[in-house]
């Protein structure tokens, strides 16, 4: 994603110099595509970053419900919710992550 000033500098390169995209992308250090997408935009439109949902979204009923129910700190609050797991959550959490890539040697 580029900024507005570079939305600029690609727009009048283009527009007012007329270089070739892979001109503009060499001076500004972008790749021509990159270049060729913005330069044929009339406007700028920063891109809405997609929602994902939360970490603790699994976790938010009781989160809340905590909250409402003591006048917690964040770090008391941190500090109890890592409490309250047991070792069977922490098993379960472990055996659900996947493994990508390949198996480091041990050193020699």
């Amino acid at each position: 994603m580029i900024d507005y000033q570079t939305y600029c500098q690609i727009r009048q390169l283009f527009t007012e110099k007329k270089l070739s995209f892979r001109q503009i992308g060499r001076e500004l250090e972008l790749h021509w595509q990159t270049i060729r997408k913005w330069a044929k935009r009339e406007s700028f439109q920063k891109a809405l970053a997609p929602k994902r949902p939360s970490k603790l979204d699994p976790f938010k009923g009781e989160i809340v419900r905590q909250l409402e129910r003591f006048d917690y700190s964040a770090s008391r609050f941190s500090s109890s919710s890592k409490k309250a797991a047991t070792p069977d959550d922490i098993r379960s959490s472990k055996s659900s992550c996947v493994r990508s890539g390949p198996v480091p040697n041990p050193p020699s």
